[in-house]
């Protein structure tokens, strides 16, 4: 038998969201929904296209009710084998089904200084974000886009990517 143990922000999502099921009460907490795309897979990159928005992972979640879900995503962002064309920044955006995507984040990636200086190998940042989306009962896709918006780099990618969509039904 395997057990998992959660500490600190896993820990304290878990906590929040067993609160608030239990607080919408048991007939609630039957009809809310969680989906999940974790890939902790260290041989898994997904390359960033230098001028197009690239889809990173996506979850589809069915609610009974209209909803509010909270869509959450965290990855590792890295420059590659070298940092030709950066620094860089990239941006994250989430989409529920086939609506705009939303940018959520940017965060910078490649700088010489990370490299020349601080003698990394490589320049690796974390990229994390969430939002809530209103949605009518049924079948929703929310995914995970990344975009290079400046540099010129052609090794930006994203590793360890993960996705989770929670429903929370709204009170009629």
């Amino acid at each position: 038998m395997t057990r998992t143990i959660l500490t600190g922000w896993s820990a304290a999502c878990v906590g929040v969201l067993f609160a608030s099921l239990a607080a919408q009460g048991a007939s609630a907490a039957s009809a809310s929904s969680i989906a999940f795309n974790n890939m902790p897979d260290s041989n898994r990159s997904f390359k960033i296209d230098q001028s197009e928005r690239t889809p990173i992972a996506s979850v589809e979640i069915d609610v009974s009710a209209p909803s509010n879900v909270l869509v959450q995503f965290s990855a590792e962002a890295e420059a590659g084998e070298t940092d030709d064309g950066c620094p860089c920044s990239i941006r994250a955006f989430l989409q529920a089904d086939d609506e705009k995507p939303l940018p959520v984040k940017r965060i910078n990636v490649g700088a010489p200084a990370v490299t020349e200086v601080s003698k990394y190998e490589h320049d690796r940042q974390e990229i994390t974000g969430s939002l809530v989306f209103p949605v009518p009962a049924g079948k929703h896709k929310f995914t995970f886009i990344a975009q290079q918006v400046t540099g010129k780099s052609k090794q930006l990618k994203i590793d360890y990517p993960n996705l989770q969509a929670i429903a929370f039904p709204q009170n009629p």
